[in-house]
């Protein structure tokens, strides 16, 4: 995959179940719970492949984090990339992590505290 594409999108919401409501009201979206262990993350799709998830907001280590959306850009390297957004004046918010069958991602603020996420894919297993 190119580095630098969107690969997910995520919304931040406070009641999560009013939310699947007006994006299916809105866009004919239809979500499923995907098993993360300590929790259950919807995802979204629309007659296809998931294209987006949700996380949210009613959590201790989220109190201070408003309801939005955060895009997810993918990189083959997140340590280099960490690397140059705090080089280039941004932070790294949270992360590097892992997410198992996922990947690594990091939550970023860039230069101007504008959030974004970068997504460094698990590998495929050899078929």
């Amino acid at each position: 995959m190119e580095n630098n594409v969107t690969t997910w999108f995520e919304v931040y919401s406070p009641d999560m179940e009013s939310s699947k409501k007006f994006y299916a009201d809105v866009f004919g979206w239809t979500s499923e719970d995907m098993d993360m262990g300590d929790f259950k993350y919807p995802m979204f799709s629309n007659g296809g492949a998931p294209h987006s998830g949700m996380m949210s907001l009613n959590t201790p280590e989220m109190a201070d984090v408003p309801p939005n959306w955060l895009i997810y850009f993918h990189t083959a390297d997140i340590a280099d990339s960490c690397g140059k957004v705090t080089a280039a004046g941004g932070t790294i918010v949270s992360g590097p992590m892992d997410i198992p069958g996922v990947g690594h991602i990091a939550i970023i603020a860039d230069n101007h505290g504008a959030h974004f996420a970068l997504h460094q894919p698990a590998a495929m297993p050899a078929e």
